[in-house]
């Protein structure tokens, strides 16, 4: 068994090839989201219709884009609920993240640090949570997590 590299990088270092990112959002997929409006072929009380029938997704849940680089979206936050985010989210989010890592055998993943950019944990907390989850394993996958910093 292997154990897991992890590199805190600038997204602009990012290696060109990278087989999963993972991206936070909340539980309606509303975060992050660009402002443009786009034309859509669906009328107005269509749209008001299906907003209207749409079930809030699971704190924890990470769905899966079957994209290149694969996207791995972790519901972390819920902006209906005070606090927004909470530990046991995250520490959810990131065990399903490590259980598909294993699963479609990642070996780079690049991931912001869970938590931090709109519900306000310590770095040096999140990095404890995200080493427990995949060190301890020592298994062989991922081989190497990027985890993205701006700063």
């Amino acid at each position: 068994m292997n154990s897991t590299d992890i590199h805190i990088i600038h997204p602009a270092q990012l290696p060109v090839t990278i087989d999963a990112i993972v991206e936070e959002q909340d539980t309606y997929l509303l975060l992050g989201k660009d402002t443009m409006i786009r034309e859509t072929n669906e009328s107005y009380v269509a749209l008001v219709k299906k907003m209207e029938q749409q079930k809030p997704l699971i704190p924890g849940q990470v769905l899966v884009r079957k994209t290149n680089p694969v996207r791995f979206i972790a519901i972390n936050y819920d902006i209906e609920n005070k606090p927004i985010c909470c530990e046991e989210w995250i520490k959810t989010s990131l065990k399903n993240i490590y259980e598909e890592c294993c699963k479609q055998k990642i070996l780079s993943l690049a991931m912001p640090l869970p938590g931090i950019k709109y519900g306000k944990f310590d770095h040096n907390a999140v990095m404890n949570i995200l080493k427990n989850i995949f060190l301890v394993e020592k298994t062989e996958f991922p081989e190497k997590i990027f985890i993205l910093h701006e700063q």
